[in-house]
């Protein structure tokens, strides 16, 4: 099924929204044009979202958002799968106070943004995030291929990130704890591979982090600030990581 979303003011545009609903499912859509977001659900339970092809036009914003914006609804029971996801003007896909979900492939290229950013999200699990391109700038701002913000936390584990060009490979800020990630591979970021603020018992099991013409000179750096809550760094452990092509290979600060 495809669906095709044009008007003269983009911002308007949401083709499928989704608010308090249950028991829905979104299948084996191909969304193409410009729109606010192309699919945003706020406040679901029981929701499926499967083999989903989502092309913004580089004009559109989130690709799919699983999040609230009036309402102080929590998303839970969410399942989502096989994201194909290109030119978003933000993330390709976002969640925001969803408790339980399971997020199987996202793959972003040519995004503004995050391939995936999860949001005040807990008992989360999530297979693989292929981004290219996303956040493709060296300002301090940037995002990532996945990026978690917001007290994201406990119980979220992520499988695998693949960002190849990416702002950064993971991006880790405001509060954030008991996250663990199985591996990442990151090559040619713009800023740090790995970048962690304000968070607690991160484990990443292994990775290869791999500069390039983009990158800084910090394969991974601790820092302080954040946008929001605040955690000291502690009980963080990396292990099995290949790092090479940075003058630094870790930075704390």
């Amino acid at each position: 099924h495809t669906l095709y979303a044009t008007c003269s003011e983009p911002n308007n545009i949401v083709p499928v929204s989704l608010t308090r609903a249950e028991n829905v499912s979104v299948r084996n859509l191909k969304l193409e044009g410009p729109g606010r977001y192309g699919i945003w659900a706020q406040g679901v339970t029981n929701a499926v979202f499967d083999n989903i092809s989502l092309d913004m036009d580089n004009d559109g914003g989130v690709g799919l958002r699983i999040a609230d914006r009036l309402i102080n609804d929590w998303s839970t029971n969410v399942y989502v799968d096989n994201i194909t996801a290109t030119h978003c003007k933000d993330n390709a896909v976002e969640t925001m106070k969803v408790d339980t979900i399971y997020i199987g492939t996202v793959t972003a290229t040519d995004c503004n943004d995050c391939g995936l950013l999860l949001n005040t999200t807990t008992n989360a699990i999530v297979g693989t995030v292929k981004g290219t391109r996303c956040s493709p700038r060296p300002s301090s701002g940037v995002y990532a291929a996945l990026r978690c913000a917001n007290f994201v936390g406990p119980n979220v584990h992520i499988h695998e990130i693949i960002a190849e060009e990416c702002g950064h490979g993971f991006f880790s800020v405001s509060a954030n704890h008991g996250i663990t990630i199985d591996k990442i591979t990151s090559t040619n970021s713009h800023a740090q591979a790995i970048l962690i603020q304000d968070t607690q018992n991160l484990t990443i099991k292994s990775g290869t982090l791999t500069a390039g013409s983009h990158s800084t000179s910090k394969g991974i750096e601790f820092a302080s600030g954040s946008a929001g809550g605040a955690l000291t760094i502690m009980n963080n452990t990396f292990k099995d990581l290949t790092i090479s092509g940075y003058s630094s290979a870790i930075n704390d600060h």
